[in-house]
């Protein structure tokens, strides 16, 4: 069956570098993969928002919540997306990502049973360095995640701090196993975090693909590596 990988964190404190990174350990493995990330199913809210009941417009095509109960809906959709994808049996990797001030409450929707057999890894990042990488992804986009998302929402919608919880108290909620969870203080070098998100796939890599214990692949130069990850 699929493994389904939660990440969870606020804006800004790398969620999509986790993803990505990710992915291409799966390309690599000739694993497939399919990741569902919250931004566009509110995205679809917001285009339907017409009279900007739930969004406010921010610059040319964005947008700030106004109605925090939009986020609950949102994940509903969320949850029928991950349980297809996962019933389907295409992928070797489920991604489901998303922001949450409470991520007790959020998780919950997803039901016990979707949870008990999922990994979860929790990123944080203080809110100022959070909204630093916010300016400078949208001063210098490179993909689709790279959007703005303003200080005030920042600050009002994801000032909770869940790390105690998603730590201590998530485990023991869901029943869940140590190795299912990991909090990554994301604070310091790429290098690092690149490292520790390594250690993470280690977790459950040897459900994913092919083994690459006596691969080729293993020899190719980082170069080449940073040339897939490029596409």
């Amino acid at each position: 069956m699929p493994v389904k990988l939660f990440i969870l964190g606020r804006p800004g404190s790398g969620k999509s570098h986790a993803a990505r990174s990710f992915e291409l350990d799966v390309r690599l493995r000739d694993g497939s993969f399919f990741r569902i990330n919250d931004y566009e199913f509110l995205q679809r809210q917001f285009f339907f928002d017409v009279n900007h009941v739930r969004f406010d417009p921010l610059g040319d095509s964005g947008f700030s919540v106004r109605d925090s109960t939009v986020l609950d809906d949102v994940l509903v959709d969320v949850r029928r997306e991950a349980r297809q994808c996962y019933t389907s049996g295409q992928y070797d990797l489920i991604i489901i990502e998303f922001a949450r001030s409470n991520y007790r409450d959020a998780l919950q929707k997803f039901g016990k049973d979707f949870l008990q057999d999922a990994y979860f890894l929790y990123i944080h990042a203080e809110l100022t360095t959070c909204f630093q990488r916010i300016l400078l992804r949208v001063a210098n986009p490179c993909t689709t995640d790279d959007i703005f998302i303003s200080e005030g929402t920042l600050n009002f919608f994801y000032h909770e701090d869940n790390r105690l919880y998603m730590s201590r108290d998530l485990v023991a909620e869901f029943g869940l196993q140590e190795e299912q969870m990991m909090c990554i203080n994301n604070m310091g070098s790429v290098i690092d975090f690149d490292a520790r998100l390594a250690t993470f796939f280690q977790r459950f890599e040897a459900r994913i693909g092919r083994s690459l214990e006596t691969d080729p692949l293993q020899c190719i130069p980082a170069a080449v590596f940073e040339h897939v990850a490029s596409k």
